[in-house]
């Protein structure tokens, strides 16, 4: 039988990275969520190749030769579950529309957090809603000073450069129930007045991990801004908004100007996300017009949620890889389901 190797901790049927000497020639390997392509072969480079790795990212991850399989929607999928307890016919079906946006940023500060509330500050926004749960001391920015520097359209770098290094001057915000040194439930989180945040706000500034890659996963934040009947706007993401339209998930094109997400850098992924919906960003009565005349939209999103489409979408994407892989993935997939809940999915930041 084929072993599961993995990076997390929790899961008693899996033997952790750590405790390996090298990988068999049938084991199967499995990060969840992301992980720089660096680490990764550095990991391969100590332990060797196995027959399969498994990622929840969206993009491709080019290792060598070898193929990585990704099912990018399986930890919100299987954190949706702790929402089934919620009554669907007690959530909020008319939203009272009070800003125009919400931004959500806990625990690090990474690069396109960091660099999402700069802009909110550069741009001089007005009329948004947020919480900051996290330390305001500057984060590493050298790679993003880097990128700027070498944009053949130096707007970003006159306009923003000079904007970034200085002190975030936005207050720290928590909701009410936030503990800095525990790990909040995620249906706590939104349960704490984080849907009362959604509700009142007309779209959603989404900032998930590692968006400094050309790759992309999916977070709370994503499950929050459906939940809270709002536009997404993806914040340094790459093809987030693309990978759930071809889910079956409405993006409302036709509302927000997605084109920032194949944008080659985070700067200018960033930056247009901002600049190219500046209409709904900044103008309350367009966004509120737009909010109540596209309610049934954003109403049937979150129904599709109930209806389990991301469930389903998982289990469709491990039904269409190979046999050996599948049958293994498949039950360790169904135990994680079942140990998630009521515990949060976190990546074993080991690296020796």
């Amino acid at each position: 039988m084929p072993r599961i190797v993995s990076t997390w901790r929790v899961n008693q049927h899996t033997i952790k990275l750590e405790f390996i000497d090298k990988f068999l020639p049938d084991d199967v390997f499995v990060v969840p969520g992301m992980i720089e392509p660096t680490v990764l072969r550095h990991w391969l480079e100590k332990y060797g190749h196995p027959s399969y790795i498994v990622m929840d990212q969206a993009g491709d991850i080019k290792i060598d030769d070898l193929k990585i399989y990704s099912v990018p929607l399986r930890g919100l999928a299987f954190s949706f579950e702790k929402f089934e307890k919620l009554n669907q016919s007690e959530l909020l079906s008319t939203p009272d529309t009070k800003f125009c946006f919400n931004f959500f940023v806990n625990e690090n500060l990474n690069v396109n957090k960091y660099i999402l509330i700069k802009l909110v500050e550069y741009f001089k926004f007005d009329c948004f809603d947020y919480v900051l749960n996290t330390d305001k001391k500057l984060c590493n920015v050298r790679s993003l000073l880097d990128q700027l520097s070498h944009l053949p359209n130096n707007e970003l770098l006159k306009e923003f450069r000079h904007k970034i290094l200085k002190p975030i001057a936005l207050d720290t915000k928590h909701n009410k129930n936030y503990s800095p040194t525990g790990i909040p439930c995620i249906l706590n989180q939104w349960t704490d007045n984080l849907d009362t945040m959604f509700d009142q706000s007309a779209v959603s500034l989404i900032s998930e991990p590692h968006g400094d890659q050309t790759a992309s996963i999916f977070t709370e934040k994503t499950m929050f801004a459906i939940m809270g009947l709002t536009f997404p706007i993806f914040v340094g993401g790459y093809g987030n908004a693309d990978y759930l339209k071809q889910v079956g998930l409405d993006t409302f094109d036709d509302i927000i100007d997605h084109s920032y997400q194949f944008l080659p850098t985070l700067p200018e992924r960033c930056f247009y996300a901002f600049k190219n919906n500046m209409h709904i960003l900044s103008d309350l009565s367009l966004a509120k017009q737009l909010r109540r005349t596209h309610l049934d939209r954003l109403c049937k999103n979150r129904d599709l949620l109930y209806d389990q489409i991301l469930i389903k979408h998982v289990y469709k994407v491990v039904d269409g890889w190979p046999d050996p892989l599948k049958s293994v993935i498949k039950p360790y997939f169904e135990f994680v389901q079942k140990v998630q809940v009521g515990k949060s999915m976190r990546l074993y930041d080991y690296i020796d």
